[in-house]
Order: C-alpha cells, then structure tokens, then sequence
C-alpha cells in the first residue's frame, strides 16, 4: 500500500472510533441530587439579644442560605410599633434593616422574624419565628403575655396584643403595640 492510503485508512479509523464513543453516552446534565428542604436560619445578629443602651439605627441579620428579599420585608414585626417603613440593605445572606425614625428612649424594643421567609432556590419557609430583644435605656423590660393557640397548625398564627388604655381595638385601623407570631 502507498504510504498516503495508509493515512488515509488511520485518519478514518480514528475518525470511525470517534463517532462510537461520542455516540454511546446519553449527554445530559447531572441531576444536582436530592432537593433541597432545609429550612433557612437566622445564624448571627446584631444588636445581640438583651443589647442594653442601644443607640444605632439598624439592625443587621446574617441567614444560612440567600433569602428571596420580598419575603423580609413582610417577616419583620417590630414591637412597640415604630411609624414609617424599614429600609432594607442586602449583602448577599446579610441585611441591614434600617428604622425609619429614630428610636424612642428607654424602651425595650422586640423584633419578630416570621416564617414567611423563604429561601431563594427553593422557597423552604423558616422553621420557626426568630425573636431578640434590646433597649434604648439600662434594662431590658421583661412583661410578658401568655396563652394558648387552638388550631389545627399553630405555628405561624400572628399574636396581637394592645395596651390596657386602648379605648378601640381594631386590627384593620390600629398598629397593636406589640406583635409575635407562634
């Protein structure tokens, strides 16, 4: 044979070799495993819980995984009720929530992270409420309100309580003083 035939047959053997290889797998892309269900968590705070002389003007929390944004905005209870609305400030799995008005003094302030909050692949719903407490004065205010939720899934029910002197109370018009949810 003439040494260009013999390249010739090579170049289509190889070539014939290819094409079977390429052939026999299924070109897909992997499944990525098993979805995901945790639910997001709230893993560090600022200020920290019971924070007495509290003078700043945000809050900050850190998740365990990305949160779809709009779910906060409607997650964040703040108690006594503040006016105005809160600014959001995000940095990947950290916020600032910023208060639209300077802070009252000698108040202990409670803020409620719901379970609205889902993260974002997967939209999994936080487990439970997160609550922490500060002050603007020298001591963390501990009254406290009990009682019993009856329902077929208590977790999650919004809790309203209003101040003894409130002459109406009317969810729809008034901001009740303090908010939780189970």
């Amino acid at each position: 044979m003439a040494e260009k035939t013999k390249k010739q047959i090579i170049l289509y053997f190889f070539f014939l070799i290819e094409i079977i290889i390429s052939g026999c797998a299924n070109q897909l892309p992997p499944n990525g495993g098993p979805i995901d269900k945790t639910p997001p968590k709230i893993i560090k705070i600022y200020p920290t819980d019971g924070t007495i002389h509290f003078k700043d003007d945000h809050f900050k929390l850190l998740f365990s995984k990305y949160i779809q944004r709009r779910t906060l905005k409607n997650a964040v209870f703040i108690s006594p009720a503040i006016n105005g609305n809160l600014k959001f400030d995000w940095t990947g799995k950290s916020v600032n929530v910023y208060f639209p008005e300077k802070l009252k003094k000698n108040i202990t302030y409670v803020v409620t992270i719901g379970t609205d909050v889902e993260d974002y692949n997967n939209g999994n719903h936080m487990a439970e409420s997160f609550t922490f407490k500060f002050s603007t004065g020298a001591k963390i205010d501990k009254r406290s309100v009990s009682g019993r939720v009856y329902y077929k899934k208590p977790q999650g029910i919004m809790i309203f309580a209003y101040k003894k002197d409130s002459v109406i109370i009317d969810p729809l018009k008034i901001k009740p003083d303090y908010i939780s949810q189970t």
